[in-house]
């Protein structure tokens, strides 16, 4: 049911009426004899009007019998006028069917009431902050390591992709016997010899660009 009152202040947990419990909208009654009467709303379905089976009567001519309907909820308020003779209006606009909001003037017939709704807080939920991986070179276009990147790789995981030098990489295995070499970030098996093919694809780069001057040349001649 309505909480009707002449509480003047604040209401609503996360709003700037902070006073007033589960209330999540308030109606202030501006005009008529019953000026200055608060209706504070709670969540739910709400009638208001003449008759006395409406959840909120108001005693006056011009209000129809059943004359409107709120919907309230955390996320806001809508009204509906439910076939009234003499008509809804917000802020002196005709109104049938819509959200109200905060500091407007609602009118039933010719009673107003000013509304007052929370400015409820939302947080936005931030996601989660992952580390970004970027594949590191030396200057030379040689691939470097992840950790170190100053420093020459000489392994890349098989799993991740990720490029490493000789001493980020977990080794296990018999002595005597040649080691098997993991990555430090997914413990993914590693390759060795990166550094030699690096520089076996570096130059045969190299020897494709050559060509392809030399070809111009001979071509422009």
């Amino acid at each position: 049911m309505f909480d009707t009152s002449d509480q003047q202040g604040c209401y609503g947990a996360l709003s700037r009426y902070p006073n007033l419990g589960d209330t999540l909208a308030k109606l202030t009654q501006t005009t008529g004899n019953g000026s200055g009467r608060v209706i504070n709303l709670q969540n739910g379905t709400w009638r208001i009007g003449r008759h006395s089976a409406n959840d909120f009567m108001i005693d006056h001519p011009s209000v129809s019998l059943f004359h409107a309907e709120f919907k309230v909820r955390e996320i806001g308020v809508s009204f509906q006028d439910i076939g009234s003779t003499n008509g809804s209006f917000l802020n002196s606009e005709r109104f049938v069917h819509g959200m109200i909001g905060d500091r407007q003037v609602l009118k039933l017939g010719v009673i107003e009431f000013l509304v007052e709704i929370p400015q409820s807080i939302i947080q936005p939920i931030r996601a989660p902050t992952i580390e970004q991986k970027h594949a590191n070179f030396l200057n030379d276009g040689t691939p470097a390591c992840q950790n170190h990147p100053e420093q020459q790789a000489e392994h890349r995981c098989s799993k991740c992709e990720e490029t490493f030098c000789d001493q980020c990489v977990r080794r296990t295995g018999l002595v005597g016997r040649a080691s098997l070499v993991f990555c430090p970030s997914c413990s993914g098996k590693c390759g060795s010899e990166l550094s030699k093919d690096s520089r076996k694809n570096k130059k045969s780069l190299l020897a494709r660009i050559a060509h392809a001057l030399y070809l111009t040349r001979q071509k422009n001649r």
